[in-house]
């Protein structure tokens, strides 16, 4: 996952048709490790058979640890039995509160130790789907062609505090000090980008990830985005190689300019905010416009396909150009990922300022359109001009990195 211009799913339970039409379509998967843990034949058998086949998908488990640095209003399945995976049962007790003292020596120890032992154990674990998901594969795969995951994350926290940022490095060191057969990665998760590099400083992993929380590319200021691409840009100068959990087009921008590869939902999913770990949910139906390289609602989609078609319209392989409404859920999961693969593969040798220039004259002929529409000075024109108001935004964090 560190290998360069890596494009990451994250995995969710409803997303297996669409990894399996696209497979080859992207790297590999990260997988929430509450999805991991509660669905493990389930998940286990449909990666695995992912592994054997002829992409031969690679995967990567997110501890989701950060869902015990926080009180928990209810306690959810996957919470309770990823707590007894990390060995820490009482974690997810509901409404207690959290503190880096909670986290002593003994109790850090048992933590790395028992998802080291889940990783490590999870391709003999989980095999007893394999069949099944290998015949929807519909291609011969072999028990024995499976693999696990492909390298692991340390449990952490989010570094909120000088204290908690010490309980993800003592996790990381626990990590490795189990002597782990995987490649053991630390995870550098923040709420300010501009301290992404100095927590990164601390550590001596040549790989890390990165997640900085609440990091909403559309409603970011430049400042933090430049921010986020400098500290990005700091660690890679130090030797380091950067995997972000989570990323939008902005990632895309970066990549081979600090960041090596990153992941994203299917549908959803460019950004979290470390409180909102114990919510979860599938994503409602949204279109990804091309040009404008965001989500927005079927609805509003079609307002503006029926205004001009050429403001939205997609020729990929599962939408053909066809009118937002009529795309059936799927068949909008598998645009969003097309979409953002095509966005990889171009950035591989665009320039940043020609990307600029993109970003810039689709937000004026965007905004030229509506002006002339029926719809101009309307609430729906309104709502529509708001779905560009992050370009120009966009264009100048271009221009500034």
């Amino acid at each position: 996952m560190f290998e360069g211009h890596e494009h990451f799913l994250s995995f969710g339970s409803t997303d297996q048709e669409t990894l399996r039409v696209l497979e080859g379509c992207y790297n590999g998967l990260l997988v929430p490790g509450t999805v991991a843990a509660l669905q493990r034949e389930g998940t286990g058998g449909f990666l695995l058979a992912l592994s054997a086949a002829q992409a031969r998908t690679a995967y990567v488990i997110d501890p989701r640890s950060p869902l015990f640095q926080q009180p928990l209003p209810a306690v959810k399945a996957s919470f309770g039995v990823l707590a007894s995976i990390f060995r820490y049962p009482e974690a997810a007790t509901p409404g207690v509160i959290p503190s880096p003292s909670d986290f002593t020596d003994e109790r850090v120890t048992a933590m790395a130790e028992g998802w080291l032992a889940f990783n490590e154990g999870y391709l003999s674990d989980s095999g007893s789907k394999f069949e099944k998901y290998a015949m929807r594969l519909n291609q011969n795969v072999r028990p024995d062609d499976a693999r696990g995951p492909s390298a692991m994350l340390s449990p952490y926290m989010v570094a909120v505090s000088d204290d908690w940022w010490q309980v993800s490095l003592r996790l990381h060191e626990a990590t490795l000090a189990a002597k782990p057969k995987l490649k053991a990665a630390p995870v550098v998760a923040v709420d300010d980008p501009a301290a992404l590099a100095t927590r990164a400083s601390d550590l001596a992993d040549r790989d890390i990830a990165v997640w900085v929380s609440g990091l909403d590319e559309l409603d970011s200021t430049a400042d933090s985005l430049l921010h986020y691409a400098q500290s990005l840009a700091a660690i890679a100068t130090s030797g380091k190689r950067t995997f972000a959990l989570y990323g939008g087009f902005v990632a895309v921008t970066l990549l081979g300019r600090g960041l090596d590869g990153f992941s994203h939902g299917i549908g959803y999913g460019d950004h979290r905010t470390w409180i909102e770990l114990p919510s979860s949910g599938a994503p409602g139906p949204r279109y990804y416009i091309p040009e404008a390289h965001r989500y927005a609602s079927r609805e509003m989609a079609q307002r503006l396909f029926t205004i001009d078609p050429s403001l939205v319209v997609c020729g990929c392989a599962a939408c053909g150009g066809r009118p937002p409404l009529t795309i059936e859920y799927h068949e909008l999961m598998q645009h969003s990922v097309l979409c953002r693969a095509a966005e990889v593969a171009a950035m591989r040798t665009a320039n940043l300022a020609d990307v600029a220039d993109d970003l810039d004259g689709y937000h004026e002929r965007f905004a030229d359109v509506i002006a002339g529409s029926p719809v101009n000075g309307t609430v729906v024109g309104k709502r529509l001009l708001e779905l560009g108001e992050h370009l120009p935004i966009w264009s100048e964090v271009l221009r500034g990195i």
